[in-house]
């Protein structure tokens, strides 16, 4: 046969935005480098702002564009994309080729059975752990203890959370930023300093706690201002709309709503200190690119045990909602950010590079 050909499909496609997405396109110029040819099918589910284009070392996305529909059915993608990998891997099998895939959203319609039919005809298939307490988790998990079916996860509470099936981790990458002068020494004059949280603005991540502790903390701290990165959307427990509302009639001070955006690393490097107040992940990739931008981050200690092996170096937080926002003052007291910053920025250089992540993928799919 051919060199390997990997076809990887997931729920949603660049240039919708969103952790996976980011993490793929950061590795696929790694994983073209094991792989004669890398596809990538899923769902286009947000209005494209500019042009469609392609991804480096991705030689062809196919785009199942949803974009159109009301935001509430633009799932009906999902079908379609578990569809045409089966048919993509099929035609491949039919001309001697030898295929691998790897699947992002186990919890799509029809994965389970797509699945088992993928195996039946000896394509090699690893699927992304499906997480706990998601909406599409039980098909997740059918999908995972399906035989011949390899698991990953980047997190050490992924690994050990199951026992129906194996779970091996693949610790998430990041991108090393190029900015290596110390962040308070490159400052503007007369900047606003400010505190910074990317994700989703949703109460199962606990936005509202950041929120509510910012309302605790905005007098004491005249001279910052807090930028949340990322929209709600239509999930029920959604907070944007009313957040908006809040900073459009001025009830609501120094705070920037940037809505979902791409690529977050600039709003990163003009930042102080990131927050992360979420206690449910498998292993954030926002707290990866604020360390990688040299932030400090203020997240749960706990929580970050269980995401991270070993766990990165952090501001000081009991962890206890109540404490969040003393957490913040005694951040912004400090002279000593910079410095932190610098350890966190080493220490995804040492333990989260693409080249590993993608090394360790290959490997799952049987690819050397």
């Amino acid at each position: 046969m051919s060199s390997p050909h990997l076809v990887v499909l997931s729920r949603s496609i660049p240039p919708d935005t969103g952790g996976y997405q980011r993490q793929i396109t950061l590795l696929a110029p790694y994983l073209r480098r094991r792989f004669g040819s890398i596809t990538w099918i899923g769902g286009l589910r947000e209005r494209p702002r500019s042009a469609l284009g392609g991804i480096e070392g991705v030689d062809r996305m196919i785009r199942i564009r949803s974009d159109h529909l009301p935001a509430r059915v633009r799932g009906a993608a999902s079908p379609a994309v578990i569809v045409c990998g089966l048919a993509l891997a099929l035609w491949a099998r039919l001309r001697r080729r030898d295929v691998h895939v790897l699947l992002l959203s186990p919890g799509m319609p029809g994965a389970p059975l797509v699945v088992r039919a993928l195996v039946r005809l000896g394509v090699a298939v690893v699927a992304r752990y499906p997480t706990s307490g998601d909406l599409t988790e039980r098909r997740g998990r059918s999908v995972a203890r399906a035989r011949g079916v390899r698991t990953i996860a980047p997190s050490p509470l992924q690994t050990r959370e199951r026992t129906e099936f194996r779970v091996t981790m693949v610790p998430n990458a990041v991108a090393s930023s190029t900015q290596q002068a110390p962040r308070h020494e490159v400052e503007p004059i007369g900047r606003r300093r400010r505190f910074v949280y990317v994700g989703r603005l949703i109460r199962r991540k606990r936005a509202d706690l950041l929120v509510d502790a910012w309302r605790a903390v905005l007098s004491d701290l005249p001279e910052w201002e807090l930028v949340l990165v990322g929209g709600g959307g239509v999930e029920p427990d959604s907070i944007e709309t009313e957040l908006r509302a809040q900073v459009d009639t001025g009830s609501m001070c120094r705070v920037v709503l940037t809505g979902n955006v791409r690529d977050p690393s600039e709003l990163l490097r003009s930042s102080d200190v990131f927050v992360f107040p979420s206690v449910k992940e498998g292993q954030p990739n926002s707290v990866l690119e604020a360390l990688a931008e040299g932030l400090a981050v203020i997240a749960d200690p706990t929580r970050m045990a269980e995401w991270f092996d070993p766990v990165p170096p952090l501001l000081p937080w009991s962890g206890q909602p109540e404490d969040l926002a003393q957490a913040m003052r005694q951040a912004a007291g400090r002279n000593d950010l910079g410095e932190i910053g610098a350890d966190g920025r080493a220490f995804v250089e040492r333990h989260h590079r693409p080249q590993q992540t993608a090394q360790l993928i290959a490997a799952a799919l049987g690819v050397a």
